[in-house]
């Protein structure tokens, strides 16, 4: 049993350094024979190790590429840094990742209190605006709070949970990366070489709870500054929403991608929404849709949909091809 919570995993950080959207840092929590992986920005977590089971049946999942061993998390909301340069991450998924299970998670809404019970591990407790962290009755003052952010998620400061928890912590300033470890510490060059595949993928967000991802071989276009690869663009409007655009047929062979179908340009599209949803159905319901235009004599109707993890879409017809607009948790077209 002592073995296996030492193959926990789990979690990040320490001083992050603030960082362009898209030049994003990793934060890792490793342990003697598996990690976790964290990105500022970014809303997937790489769990390798057993402590993947400790993630719910609602979360969604998936193997990494080239990474075998290694399992994609989605999480609800991407991690963020504040001052002084403290991560913080949503709370079920950093107490997964360091190998507390659901049942183990309680809160007290009249306190404001989490506490993290993991048979066998410390008992931490956390108060939401407290600077504090309490291991196992032994309090520590710490230099930031806990925080509830909209539509209500719960956000822990993850270096000082992971070390209550038990966990060593270190820094690469070469890499931007935080690890935490039990047992023997591997080596940086070799958790970033094993998830190499995975990181060519990138992740924009004006807002921590609405990241969308960037295809690998994207070029920037010059007129929108949009992230573009095979017609589709991926375009931060600086609000909090961002845009994926499509590309009818006529304009995806008079403009930069000759030779290049309609069919490659929405298996392109559906991959940049099933990692920046995780469900693969919801996506297919998006896609089901955006797929009718096809041309630019094709119209299609608006269409509302709302996320798994609460992001609002609005898909719609912009003559040229469609818009897939999505919003951060709590906002709609009309606000």
């Amino acid at each position: 049993m002592r073995k296996l919570l030492v193959l926990v995993l789990a979690v990040i950080l320490a001083g992050a350094l603030a960082v362009p959207a898209l030049a994003q840092q990793e934060e890792t929590v490793v342990t003697e024979e598996g990690y976790v992986v964290f990105k500022i920005g970014d809303p997937r977590c790489f769990v390798k190790g057993p402590n993947v089971e400790k993630f719910g049946s609602y979360v969604f999942k998936r193997p990494a590429d080239g990474a075998p061993g290694v399992t994609v998390v989605q999480l609800d909301v991407a991690p963020y840094t504040k001052p002084p340069g403290r991560t913080y991450v949503p709370v079920r998924y950093l107490a997964n990742a360091l190998s507390v299970a659901d049942a183990n998670i309680g809160w007290n809404g009249r306190t404001q209190q989490v506490t993290l019970s993991e048979p066998g591990m410390p008992r931490v407790q956390m108060t939401i605006g407290k600077k504090h962290v309490i291991s196992n009755g032994n309090r520590k003052e710490i230099d930031v709070s806990p925080e509830v952010i909209p539509p209500g998620r719960t956000m822990l400061p993850a270096r000082f949970v992971a070390e209550a928890l038990g966990y060593q912590v270190d820094w690469d300033p070469v890499n931007s990366l935080v690890l935490c470890w039990k047992g023997t510490k591997p080596s940086f060059a070799d958790v970033k070489a094993e998830l190499s595949k995975e990181m060519e993928w990138q992740y924009i967000a004006g807002d921590a709870r609405n990241p969308v991802a960037v295809p690998p071989g994207y070029v920037i276009l010059s007129g929108n500054g949009a992230y573009c690869r095979d017609g589709v663009q991926v375009r931060d409007w600086g609000d909090g929403i961002v845009t994926v655009f499509t590309t009818a047929t006529e304009h995806l062979n008079r403009n930069r991608w000759p030779g290049l179908t309609f069919e490659q340009m929405l298996a392109t599209c559906r991959e940049v929404l099933i990692r920046t949803f995780g469900s693969e159905r919801f996506v297919d319901q998006v896609m089901n849709l955006v797929s009718k235009k096809r041309s630019w004599l094709d119209e299609i109707p608006d269409g509302n949909f709302v996320s798994p993890d609460g992001r609002y879409v609005w898909v719609r017809d912009n003559g040229s091809g469609a818009s897939i607009d999505i919003f951060p948790p709590g906002r709609k077209p009309e606000d």
